[in-house]
């Protein structure tokens, strides 16, 4: 009998130390007696999408990194990435190498940043804006849509302008769905319903007024017509200072939320939780410090249908994990100010997905360094940790993270940075984040990215004959 395809292309979690990245064939024998053999190899093409800058002329800095040969052996030679509009079918080639990083300047938006052939595994990408210092700085990982998603943002009674911002990448229409809820319970005033997103394009939406007379706002979209990437514009002045941040959600709802890298200001640093699941929830906080202190728990009860805003006090340093546990589904983020007293800039911290057996980013474009932190879901993961300078040259470090401290590594400006881990049943247990900060006194900036799993290996299923 000749063999007969069936296929599948789903990514495969490869350890980072006794690495899967050899073809292999595992066979399964069928009722009809041929051979189900399954193979797995690099993925061939990948594509990530950004909401891109503020209306239809606001620029940002789209960075692309690929991970070092060290980590990829099993990536073929070849391939390449582009970014191009989402409306447009121009591309405009990114001069990307194996381990290497590279930024290009777009306008307007949505983006999509594609990788093919060896560029394919071990590709990342983010928007960064305010690296001139001119403006606040504002990041946000590129990544794939989702069907639902919970965004904390805002303050209540604030200058602060929030602008949802849905792309759909997809080639049919997708209608929306948004809610928002609160401290106080669902907010009534400010939903929508059914918002169409037509397909290859960006709706932009600022929530009504109402959302900010409410403490603890956590914006719900959900799309049951086709996935879509939602992100908030959070923007605040005071004065002259203004601030800003473009947040969405990473991690999935889950009875654990960690967010790796949660900004610290005066000892200091806010957790926004929500309980999705349509009940109460408690929900045991706990601070890991990077300085190598026992964490700081706090156990605190999320109200059925309500949010609920937590500070965290007396922390040292500039940046913890968080960790929040629950036996029912919940969301978590932090957010601090770039500084306190005249500074009007301020950073979302979102929980973090598990990296799976790797992920990377690149600081390019944002004017300074960054402070990467790592944490685990597991009593000890062994990571590996590549920083690579804008001159090319390459720091390997081996780590031991633990599940009760974080570890903080220093990222130089325009590096780009790796990080792999052993996988079981495709997870590392291990989350990332970096935080990024630069200025002094009213022109403190700050953002943060989320490190989120790169793609790495297919595996694909096929019937061959006995």
């Amino acid at each position: 009998m000749s063999a007969q395809g069936i296929a599948r292309g789903v990514v495969l979690a490869a350890a980072a130390a006794g690495m899967v990245w050899t073809a292999h064939a595992a066979p399964v024998r069928t009722s009809t007696g041929e051979r189900l053999a399954t193979t797995t190899s690099a993925v061939e093409a990948t594509s990530l999408v950004c909401p891109g800058g503020a209306g239809s002329n606001g620029s940002t800095e789209v960075n692309a990194t690929s991970s070092p040969e060290s980590l990829t052996p099993f990536a073929r030679e070849g391939g390449g990435a582009s970014a191009r509009l989402e409306s447009s079918s121009d591309p405009k080639a990114m001069s990307l190498e194996r381990g290497g990083a590279t930024v290009t300047e777009m306008k307007g938006g949505p983006l999509v940043v594609e990788a093919t052939g060896g560029m394919a595994p071990g590709f990342a990408a983010a928007q960064i804006s305010g690296g001139d210092g001119k403006s606040p700085l504002v990041a946000r990982t590129c990544a794939a849509s989702l069907n639902e998603a919970w965004i904390p943002v805002g303050q209540k009674g604030s200058s602060r302008l929030s602008t949802l911002v849905l792309v759909n990448s997809g080639s049919h229409g997708a209608t929306v769905d948004i809610d928002v809820s609160s401290r106080d319970g669902d907010v009534a005033g400010a939903a929508i319903a059914d918002k169409a997103v037509p397909a290859h394009s960006r709706v932009e939406v600022n929530l009504p007024t109402e959302a900010k007379n409410h403490d603890g706002v956590v914006v719900h979209v959900r799309s049951e017509s086709g996935a879509v990437q939602a992100s908030v514009r959070d923007s605040a002045s005071s004065g002259s200072a203004k601030g800003e941040e473009l947040t969405a959600q990473y991690a999935v709802p889950g009875t654990t939320q960690i967010v790796p890298a949660a900004p610290v200001t005066d000892g200091k640093t806010s957790v926004r939780l929500a309980a999705p699941a349509g009940r109460g929830a408690v929900v045991k906080l706990s601070a890991l410090s990077t300085q190598g202190e026992a964490s700081k728990d706090r156990v605190v009860s999320v109200p059925r249908g309500r949010t609920l805003d937590v500070s965290l006090d007396g922390l040292k340093g500039s940046t913890v994990a968080v960790r929040a546990t629950s036996e029912a589904e919940i969301v978590a983020a932090a957010t601090a100010p770039a500084a306190s007293g005249s500074s009007a800039d301020f950073a979302w911290a979102q929980a973090a997905p598990d990296i799976g057996p790797a992920a990377g980013t690149s600081l390019r474009g944002a004017g300074t360094g960054g402070d990467l932190v790592l944490t685990a879901n597991a009593p000890q993961v062994r990571a590996t940790v590549v920083v690579t300078t804008k001159d090319g040259k390459s720091t390997t470090q081996h780590v031991d993270v633990r599940d009760n401290a974080a570890r903080r590594i220093s990222v130089p400006k325009d590096a780009s940075v790796w990080v792999t881990a052993p996988t079981k049943q495709g997870k590392s247990h291990l989350h990332a984040g970096i935080v990024l900060r630069t200025g002094s006194k009213s022109s403190d900036r700050i953002t943060t990215l989320t490190l989120t799993a790169a793609p790495w290996m297919r595996e694909q299923t096929a019937l061959v004959a006995r």
